[in-house]
C-alpha cells in the first residue's frame, strides 16, 4: 500500500493548527534526542524514524489533522504517555507523529459520581 508523507503536506497541515505546532525533525525546534523521543515507547528497543511531529491543543485539531492524514493517505502515530513496551507506537515507518502531550484539559468534574472529563 502506497502511503502519502506528511512533509509533501506542510502547509495543509499547519493550517489545521490554531494552537498547535508543526515540528519538523533537523529544523530546530526540537533537539534530535527530544524529537526521536517522542516517536519511540519505553522499551527504547524500535528506531523512531519519521520527519514531521505534530503538537495538537484540542481535540478539535486532533480530529481535523486526522481527516487530512486521511485524505492524503498519510499514516499516524499518536504519542501519549509514550509507556508501552511492545512497539506498537513507534513512529518507524516515515509516518506523522501526534503528540497528545498538550491535550491536558480537565473538561468537567462531578465529585459526586466521582467522575471527570478530560482531554
Amino acid at each position: 500500500m502506497n502511503y502519502g508523507r506528511p512533509e509533501d503536506h506542510l502547509s495543509e497541515l499547519q493550517a489545521c493548527l490554531s494552537g498547535g505546532q508543526l515540528v519538523v525533525r533537523g529544523d530546530g525546534q526540537l533537539n534530535e534526542a527530544e524529537f526521536l523521543d517522542y516517536g519511540r515507547d519505553r522499551t527504547r528497543v524500535f528506531p523512531a524514524d519519521y520527519r514531521v511531529l505534530c503538537f495538537v491543543t484540542s481535540t478539535e485539531e486532533l480530529a481535523e489533522i486526522v481527516r487530512r492524514c486521511n485524505r492524503h493517505r498519510i499514516a499516524i502515530t499518536p504519542a501519549g504517555g509514550r509507556t508501552g513496551l511492545c512497539g506498537g507506537a513507534v513512529a518507524a515507518g516515515g509516518e506523522l507523529g501526534i503528540s497528545l502531550a498538550r491535550l491536558n484539559r480537565l473538561l468537567d468534574w462531578n465529585p459526586y459520581l466521582p467522575a471527570i472529563t478530560v482531554e
